[in-house]
């Protein structure tokens, strides 16, 4: 069976602002990255993001950058398994502003855990 969720939700934000606030470093690292991102998210780039929870940067691939529309990317689930998941985020304008965000991830190795 093949792990992967989707979760979505509705950002009072036009969707340029939400997309710049995800692609933009210096804007991730104020409530996402809460140890730092590097490198602005374009197609091919490998950037970083920390976090205080789990010391240490993560390596980040950017698969496609679709401006306004839609991020794909890739990280490692743990450096134990050397597995990647794929995380696809994509930006929806609504007619009253508001950004509509949708992100899945999918990739996760079957354990004996679960």
């Amino acid at each position: 069976m093949e792990l992967k969720f989707t979760v979505a939700g509705r950002i009072a934000k036009p969707v340029e602002d939400v997309f710049e606030a995800v692609v933009a470093p210096e804007r991730l690292s104020n409530y996402f990255t809460t140890g730092g991102a590097r490198g602005r998210l374009e197609t091919g780039a490998e950037v970083t993001w920390d976090f205080h929870d789990f010391p240490g940067a993560f390596p980040v691939l950017v698969q496609e950058v679709v401006t306004n529309k839609k991020i794909v990317l890739q990280w490692e689930t743990a450096k134990a398994t050397a597995t990647w998941t794929t995380v696809t985020m994509e930006f929806s304008p609504l007619e009253d502003g508001r950004t509509l965000v949708r992100i899945s991830e999918f990739g996760w190795p079957e354990t004996e855990a679960a």
